[in-house]
């Protein structure tokens, strides 16, 4: 990132001269700018504004010049000194739940390896929240979410992209060996489909209150008339960790199709009522270049995006 400001700087604020002189493109020169201009962990104020056509230093870029032209000076000496290991193309940074991580996610990477055995993929699991906030800023690349994607529009506008991957229906299960107590209250809901009202008597396992899946069932049960009196037993984050309270018999669980097919142990799970409910989406985002309207990725990072997109298809 510091190489990258001191040759915009050099280049006199033209953006298309120094990433011809760094030899990267377009869209990862615009990852590597919204970094500098963002605030975000990394860079608490912004360092550069656009003026005009042109990049400029801001106060606090100024202020941080030197220390900038010092770190590159340093940085070109060990890269000088030290032999390592240098690949053509720039890793590529995804972040998603820690089950996506386990199953389709996973599966993506290694069609995405047989095609690009050199480079490096970098998968974070944070908050779902904190994903779409790092691929608006440009610290990830591609990111998995089941946010409403009016929710992410309204928000971020033109600067997110959204691909559909998959329906994650909401069900109901429940562990073969759980109390028989919390295997009765199971065992008497409606095969078929279990109404929201009845969510509100049942004592469940589900994700967080700030998680994006929780916030968007119990907007349907507002939408619905339903009011939310959920009665958690327990509230955890990661359906893996949602699963295994299931399976130890906790409570019965409010989950999603996929956490429900990535589990043994479980009774045959009942759906929700879907007559006024709106099916989870799992989605794909990833950066958009707002001036040419396209995908802010590498040629690695689109690869991996098709590699994404063809697994959840045979799903």
């Amino acid at each position: 990132m510091m190489e990258t400001l001191q040759t915009l700087i050099e280049c006199d604020g033209n953006a298309a001269e120094a990433a011809d002189r760094l030899g990267i493109n377009q869209p990862s020169m615009s990852k590597r700018l919204a970094l500098l201009q963002l605030k975000h962990p990394q860079v608490r104020f912004a360092w550069i504004h656009r003026q005009g056509k042109t990049w400029e230093l801001t106060s606090e870029g100024e202020r941080m010049w030197p220390a900038v032209k010092e770190i590159v000076r340093l940085s070109r000496l060990v890269h000088s000194d030290v032999s390592s290991r240098v690949t053509d193309s720039e890793p590529v940074a995804v972040a998603c739940g820690q089950l996506a991580a386990q199953t389709f996610v996973i599966a993506a990477m290694d069609d995405f390896r047989a095609n690009h055995p050199e480079t490096e993929i970098r998968l974070s699991t944070p908050r779902g929240q904190r994903r779409i906030e790092g691929v608006e800023t440009g610290i990830y690349d591609l990111a998995i979410v089941s946010h409403r994607e009016a929710d992410i529009e309204e928000r971020y506008g033109r600067h997110i992209g959204i691909d559909h991957l998959f329906d994650d229906p909401w069900m109901l299960v429940c562990g073969k060996d759980a109390p028989a107590a919390i295997r009765k209250q199971f065992d008497d809901l409606d095969r078929a489909s279990v109404s929201l009202e009845s969510l509100n008597m049942l004592p469940l396992v589900i994700p967080e209150e700030d998680s994006g899946v929780r916030r968007q069932l119990e907007h349907n049960m507002v939408r619905s008339g339903v009011t939310p009196a959920l009665r958690p037993v327990v509230q955890a984050g990661g359906w893996p960790t949602i699963m295994q309270f299931v399976r130890d018999g906790w409570g019965i669980g409010l989950v999603t199709k996929s956490a429900v097919d990535a589990t043994d142990g479980l009774k045959k799970p009942k759906p929700l009522d879907t007559s006024s409910l709106e099916t989870p989406r799992m989605k794909l985002i990833y950066g958009i270049l707002p001036e040419e309207n396209t995908p802010r990725l590498s040629a690695e990072g689109e690869s991996l995006r098709q590699s994404l997109l063809a697994i959840c298809k045979k799903r």
